[in-house]
């Protein structure tokens, strides 16, 4: 046995073969680097641990009669692999058994008699036992504590057998299942579809692999957390995609349309005049839309839509002139507002019948000569007046 201290305060670590007992903490070497040591903390400990095996090459098999203290007999009740003492463990008392349930080197007979222990705590330790034999694996899928079950439930690979009895167990072993990186058979899927409870299908929803039809039906669930769980994955679709770009939930529909993601095709749906006017508007609003749908949609009937498409900041010239030629002053109003615009669109712009639009143009800051002219003589008050505050009218007649 090697003892030493890591941390400024004392925190005794207890080495007996490969355990370690760290202050409450009970581990294999292997797995030091789950407690958050810093490196120098976990290099004293290895260090030991080396000295430790060197001095003591078959200490893991040696029978131990004394104990210094409780941190030295926890460490031998895990590294032992001495039939002797595991049998002392086996036969002593519940603390001590469910150390002993977690002990990697038991044979199948001393994991028979765990699993089979009065005390649930020994057999929820024994189902977190790495090492537990398939066929007790199978045994314990018939445990009578939902908690032992659950843990039992983390083993892989589980037959179909088992997979079928925890399908049809309490809430938490359902979840448990569901939480698995495991193949489920169509069947499962299908009885955890017609679930009352909203948490098993929002575990399905959350999991890793998920086979197309269930993200389909899962996609028209009633639920909205549900359905925006299905909208969060990583890869969907296209038929979840065009499932859930049409969802009553706002929120839902707006993060799917907006992913980096979403299918060009549907992009294209969704601009033609089968479509409803919202879908077009948010089709608009996606600064990856193809160049020729823009100019589709600035084309559109409804006004709302050309407005959002006057709002991009990749429009063409001969879009740009579509927009500020609009029937609509709404959407002429809005053109106008473009950060750069062709000398042909503000030749138009300066004599439109909308006085909002020409004064709009006269706050710009990329107007020529003739376009302040006509603006400086415009019929409304308001028109002049604000041309006349540009700093253009200045530049152009610095002697007005």
């Amino acid at each position: 046995m090697q003892q030493l201290t890591v941390y400024q305060k004392a925190s005794p670590v207890v080495i007996f073969g490969r355990a370690l007992s760290i202050g409450g903490n009970l581990i294999y070497i292997e797995q030091l680097d789950r407690l958050g040591l810093s490196d120098e903390q976990k290099e004293s400990i290895k260090k030991a641990y080396s000295a430790n095996l060197e001095n003591h090459p078959n200490e893991s098999d040696t029978f131990v009669s004394d104990f210094s203290d409780e941190l030295h007999k926890t460490a031998v009740i895990l590294g032992t692999i001495n039939n002797e003492q595991i049998e002392q463990f086996l036969n002593s008392d519940s603390k001590t058994r469910e150390i002993l349930a977690q002990n990697d080197h038991l044979t199948f007979a001393v994991m028979n008699k765990l699993s089979n222990d009065r005390e649930m705590s020994v057999r929820y330790k024994l189902a977190q036992n790495r090492n537990l034999f398939p066929s007790l694996v199978d045994w314990m899928v018939n445990d009578t504590d939902e908690m032992v079950r659950s843990m039992i439930c983390r083993h892989q690979p589980l037959t179909p057998k088992a997979i079928k009895k925890f399908a049809d167990d309490d809430i938490l072993v359902q979840v448990e299942l569901i939480k698995r990186d495991m193949e489920l058979p169509d069947d499962i899927y299908r009885h955890f579809l017609s679930s009352d409870n909203v948490n098993i299908q929002l575990g399905l929803a959350r999991r890793e692999e998920l086979p197309k039809w269930v993200m389909i039906e899962l996609a028209k669930h009633k639920s909205p957390a549900v359905r925006r769980a299905i909208a969060e994955r990583k890869k969907l679709p296209k038929e979840v995609f065009e499932i859930l770009s049409n969802d009553n939930d706002r929120s839902i529909q707006l993060s799917v349309i907006h992913r980096f993601d979403f299918p060009s095709m549907l992009m294209r749906k969704y601009c033609t005049g089968e479509a409803s006017s919202e879908l077009k508007i948010l089709m608009a609003k996606l600064p990856q839309l193809q160049h020729d749908m823009v100019k589709k949609l600035a084309n559109d009937d409804n006004e709302d839509v050309r407005y959002h498409i006057a709002k991009r900041n990749d429009l063409d010239e001969e879009t740009i002139y579509k927009l500020v030629s609009d029937r609509s002053s709404f959407v002429r109003i809005q053109a106008c507002k473009q950060k750069s615009l062709p000398i042909k669109a503000l030749d138009r712009l300066v004599t439109d019948a909308c006085t909002e639009v020409r004064r709009l143009t006269a706050e710009r800051n990329d107007l020529r000569v003739p376009h302040v002219d006509k603006l400086i003589t415009d019929y409304d008050r308001d028109v002049k007046w604000t041309m006349r505050k540009n700093p253009l009218f200045e530049k152009y007649y610095p002697d007005f």
